[in-house]
């Protein structure tokens, strides 16, 4: 982080001034699986063109964004995405990318300029086919090879629900037998985003089950397997779904983007467009000055929960194991 990177972060820190200094740019919303607990399949009416996007990431790079998060629907299914990724590289700025894994083989050249390749993985092939479709496992699986015999660094992602909550352990166990030296975070499935948040979809799981999962997943960290949660995010776990307030980074130094270029503070709240928050319309600095900068006390995604108790200097809660569940 350079010095004057460094003096933008204090300052938003203190809520003196707030600085875009990570922006999740959701490419597309298409995509080439249909994952029934994911709202995002289709492309977005209006997305922005291969020019308007240039155009936006030039934009924020100028407000102070160094780190970009390159997300969908499926980021590599966007046309243009080999260009895109060539373009934050070129500009010395930092990339993660969210995928599907199962056209990795197709973008190993880009993909090789990113920081870190985030696959998400639900479980061994029955459970993950059974919400991905058939044969996503074994092109996911084909991705994380690919990706590493290309020393493209891999963190797999797992969103645990009815489908595999009972398989955390042959999770661990099969990855770690690919001795492919990668790990896997875990977080709860939420209600859908698009759908208004609310409850009641076959993905879902009883508070119970949730907590009896993430015993297994504390389990496992405590015994020194592949678990790449940090214990903060666990922890947070453990009263999910009540309401819990973190320390919010939201509208401070990150937002999100949808391809259409609506700015949200955080990528998890009610998608509620508002044309003085569209980059197009307005311009990148003028919408990020209009996002609200307020929290939530719904964060279930492992990494924000991470992020956002770094944020707050939550840094004991952050690394300390906390005491065994009882």
């Amino acid at each position: 982080m350079s010095f004057h990177t460094a003096l933008q972060l204090m300052a938003a820190r203190v809520h003196v001034r707030p600085v875009p200094l990570i922006l999740e740019y959701e490419l597309t919303h298409l995509c080439n699986l249909r994952c029934t607990y994911c709202d995002r399949h289709t492309p977005q009416p209006g997305e922005l063109t291969t020019e308007q996007i240039f155009q936006v990431l030039e934009e924020f790079r100028a407000l102070g964004t160094r780190n970009f998060s390159l997300d969908g629907g499926e980021p590599l299914a966007h046309p243009a995405f080999d260009a895109i990724v060539a373009w934050l590289g070129e500009r010395g700025l930092r990339v993660h990318v969210n995928s599907n894994g199962s056209l990795v083989k197709r973008h190993l050249s880009a993909l090789r300029r990113v920081k870190l390749l985030k696959i998400s993985l639900d479980g061994p092939a029955k459970e993950h086919d059974a919400m991905r479709g058939e044969g996503a496992f074994e092109r996911a699986r084909r991705g994380v090879f690919a990706a590493r015999a290309a020393g493209i660094p891999v963190e797999l992602r797992c969103v645990i629900g009815s489908h595999n909550h009972r398989q955390i352990d042959a999770l661990v166990d099969l990855i770690e037998s690919w001795k492919l030296g990668v790990g896997i975070m875990f977080q709860p499935a939420r209600a859908s985003l698009f759908a208004g948040g609310e409850g009641g979809q076959p993905w879902l799981l009883q508070r119970q089950d949730t907590a009896r999962a993430f015993e297994r997943v504390e389990a496992l960290k405590r015994a020194g397997r592949a678990i790449k949660n940090r214990w903060g995010s666990l922890q947070h776990f453990r009263s999910f779904p009540k309401d819990v307030e973190l320390p919010c980074a939201a509208g401070w130094i990150k937002a999100t983007m949808d391809p259409s270029g609506n700015l949200y503070h955080c990528g998890m709240v009610p998608r509620v467009k508002d044309p003085r928050r569209n980059v197009v319309q307005v311009g990148a600095r003028a919408a990020f000055a209009a996002l609200p900068r307020e929290g939530c006390a719904q964060c279930w995604c492992a990494r924000a929960v991470e992020g956002n108790q770094a944020w707050g200097g939550k840094l004991i809660t952050l690394m300390r194991a906390p005491s065994a569940r009882v």
